[in-house]
């Protein structure tokens, strides 16, 4: 086999992304708090950009140099779709890209911005092997804590074998065992450091303060005995022979079974291993004139920015040597290019927002059950714009609504069409699954079987196998598990 290398000429067209286009992408995807942050850096870095006060009128959009109109964004997401079906990988790490410093001015502001930034937050080891500092216990015990708190898998839960662990550490098992139990007792919340789930359950009872003489401590000690020595009958809800070996009535073992619901089943999950976000809309969603659900750009509580008119004004007047003229001119271009990708973001998730409250206008009307199916592509269809932009523009975007804080990705939802051709969402569905089983005779719980005939009733063709699905998802039991051996 003969390989020869050789020389070709090939003529094609190739579509780039222009450095506004890729602008245009990024702006738009940002979350409103990344978007604040770009702006003030740009503002410190930029000294063509001006903030505009309370008082002051602001542009609706900058103009430009020549007299044609600022386009729309549609056409210029149009090319963006294109080029991202044309050349997919042009794309994919866009987002992890930010502007590089030109300057000693820019690299001084972005090193001020991060020694002023918040350090990261503590991780969930972090956090106890602080609390354990504190543990009065001996310094042996102390330092075998430390190595326990280390070995936790990520749910809290301790899963070695003490043996092994012993070995590995070079340590005596009664040791480590001693500091297993020490730290079980003190760290918080109770149950982290458990082996299993019924020790996870009894660590948390055993820390709490009861009273001995009420009859909920006394089902707090059966609960305790149960975890013991039933769990297993315990969770397979086999109460009939639990009652029978232990001589008591099947009523004061759910009594205890029922104390499970006031126990956490993951107790670590109670601390915070992210810093809250603090969740701020951009977008209104409200009822206009007519009573019709409408959505409007929250853009005016934010800060706004605008060319500085005196130092545009110098650079028309020409007065400027070629060198600092060209430094003004790309000034002026960059805050320019920003604030018309700023002003396409804002009128790009409005337009995003009312084509979906458009419809889910039943969604405010009824409540969560009224959602309909939706998908990106049919707004994108509706809009003429790409998918990709409708992803982009409700990706971490936020609503102010009559019924609370939403996500505009929420709306998104798939799902079925009933026997009189109506959309129903597979959210919807599974509130009505919920429904029948919060309303059934606990007695004689319904079946998935039993769940699917109801929902078939009410014309909603689903499979038992998806009622099962769906149970799960939501974390309802089997009817075995739901059911209730006494009043």
């Amino acid at each position: 086999m003969r390989f020869d290398a050789s020389q070709h000429q090939r003529m094609g067209q190739i579509q780039k992304l222009t450095p506004s286009m890729i602008q245009h992408m990024q702006v738009l995807q940002l979350p409103l708090a990344e978007l604040e942050a770009t702006l003030e850096e740009q503002f410190e870095s930029n000294f063509m950009l001006e903030q505009v006060e309370p008082e002051a009128p602001a542009e609706s959009a900058p103009k430009p140099e020549s007299d044609e109109p600022v386009r729309e964004d549609e056409a210029g997401f149009d090319r963006l779709a294109e080029s991202e079906r044309s050349m997919p990988e042009a794309t994919d790490n866009l987002y992890e890209s930010r502007p590089k410093a030109n300057s000693d001015q820019d690299r001084d502001a972005k090193t001020d911005a991060m020694a002023n930034a918040e350090g990261r937050p503590q991780s969930i080891e972090e956090q106890l092997l602080d609390q354990w500092r504190e543990a009065e216990v001996s310094p042996e015990v102390a330092s075998l804590g430390v190595r326990v708190i280390e070995h936790l898998a990520p749910d809290g839960f301790f899963r070695h074998d003490i043996a092994e662990l012993a070995s590995s550490l070079d340590v005596e098992e009664g040791q480590l065992q001693t500091a297993l139990e020490a730290v079980q007792g003190w760290l918080e919340p109770p149950g982290i450091a458990a082996r299993s789930y019924p020790e996870c359950y009894a660590i948390q009872i055993r820390r709490r303060e009861l009273d001995g003489t009420s009859q909920e401590s006394g089902n707090w000690s059966l609960l305790l005995d149960l975890l013991a020595k039933d769990w297993d009958d315990l969770l397979n809800n086999r109460l009939k022979k639990i009652s029978e070996q232990r001589g008591c009535s099947i009523s004061e073992i759910e009594a205890a079974r029922d104390l499970l619901g006031q126990l956490k089943k993951q107790p670590v999950r109670t601390l915070d291993n992210e810093r809250p976000s603090i969740v701020r809309p951009e977008i209104a969603i409200e009822r206009d004139e007519s009573g019709v659900m409408v959505a409007r750009s929250l853009k005016s509580r934010f800060p706004r920015f605008r060319l500085n008119p005196e130092y545009e004004a110098i650079l028309k007047t020409g007065g400027l040597n070629d060198e600092d003229a060209e430094q003004f001119r790309k000034a002026r271009d960059e805050a320019r290019q920003l604030l018309e990708a700023i002003e396409q973001r804002y009128r790009t998730v409005e337009r995003v927002a009312n084509a979906i409250v458009a419809r889910q206008q039943s969604f405010f009307t009824e409540g969560d059950g009224a959602l309909v199916p939706l998908m990106m592509e049919e707004i994108a269809e509706q809009l003429d714009i790409s998918v990709s932009t409708v992803s982009r523009a409700v990706d971490d975007k936020w609503a102010e609504t009559p019924r609370g804080m939403l996500c505009l990705r929420d709306f998104f939802v798939g799902g079925l069409v009933d026997r009189q051709g109506r959309p129903v969402a597979y959210e919807t569905v599974k509130k009505k699954v919920q429904a029948l089983v919060q309303a059934e005779d606990r007695r004689k719980p319904l079946s998935d079987a039993a769940i699917e005939k109801a929902l078939q009733e009410e014309g909603i063709d689903i499979k038992r196998r998806t009622v099962a699905k769906y149970r799960e998802e939501m974390g309802i039991p089997n009817s075995e598990l739901r059911k209730r051996h006494s009043d």
